[in-house]
């Protein structure tokens, strides 16, 4: 028996930490956060998991197993007020919430490289992408980011800045026409990218995590940016954009600016 436990032990080793493996993080602000990690042996870049608002890391489970037997270091977060970090009566999210989230992020991308990860991109979804492009815009060490149903504006989260500081890092939008703002939000943000940059545009997908079950190539075509964008040389451009022509207050957003109030937050 001891030796059968010896031989299992070290095939677990040797295997890495296999997902999903719960962990627990903590924020520098205090916050407790549930996650879902893997590590290959050999895994040396790794990718975070940002989910949409009201939703939780498990949207993430089919894509990050995926990464995961490729050899990627992955880890699927549930942010503050959300999933497992809730219990009972979910929290009503005030702006500031939803601000102080670049931390559930940030603290999740210190996570992967205490656990071996040399490189580490990004992949939100709908208010997850904002919150994946503010936070990469803040990292310089973010290798790239993949952005599904970006806004210019979710819950107070305005992105075009984030995106022009973002620079000539590689970036993946994804957006469906049935999406009008979804859309519309990641084309505009296409226009300040000035390195390798890639706008997928489908039909009728829905948003965010959505179009996976509703556009079976957006995750060959994830996995392949992914893949392609540790090795990826920046590209610049003779003449970037100074400013993204859209403006946020010219299109319908379904989040409010912080400092709102939402339309069922007590007053």
């Amino acid at each position: 028996m001891a030796l059968l436990f010896a031989l299992l032990s070290a095939v677990a080793l040797a295997a890495g930490v296999a997902f999903p493996t719960s962990v627990v993080l903590t924020t520098a602000d205090g916050q407790t956060l549930h996650a879902n990690l893997g590590v290959p042996a050999k895994g040396v870049n790794g990718v975070v998991f940002v989910h949409m608002a009201g939703r939780n890391k498990e949207d993430w489970h089919g894509v990050a197993d995926k990464l995961y037997r490729q050899g990627l270091l992955v880890l699927t977060v549930d942010l503050r007020g959300h999933g497992a970090n809730v219990t009972g009566t979910a929290p009503t999210l005030t702006g500031a919430d939803w601000s102080a989230m670049t931390e559930d992020v940030a603290t999740a991308v210190t996570e992967l490289r205490k656990r071996g990860a040399q490189k580490v991109a990004l992949v939100g979804a709908e208010v997850g992408a904002n919150l994946a492009l503010l936070s990469a815009a803040n990292d310089i060490t973010i290798t790239s980011v993949a952005l599904l149903s970006p806004g210019l504006d979710y819950k107070g989260l305005a992105t075009g800045e984030a995106a022009k500081a973002y620079g000539a890092r590689p970036v993946f939008y994804a957006a469906s026409r049935d999406d009008t703002y979804g859309l519309r939000s990641a084309t505009a943000l296409e226009t300040v990218a000035t390195g390798p940059h890639m706008l997928q545009v489908f039909e009728k997908a829905g948003k965010g995590t959505t179009m996976f079950n509703r556009e079976p190539t957006l995750e060959s075509l994830l996995l392949g940016f992914l893949n392609t964008s540790w090795t990826a040389v920046a590209a610049p451009i003779a003449s970037a954009p100074t400013e993204i022509k859209v403006k946020a207050e010219d299109l319908t957003t379904t989040g409010t600016r912080l400092g709102e109030r939402t339309p069922d937050a007590p007053k």
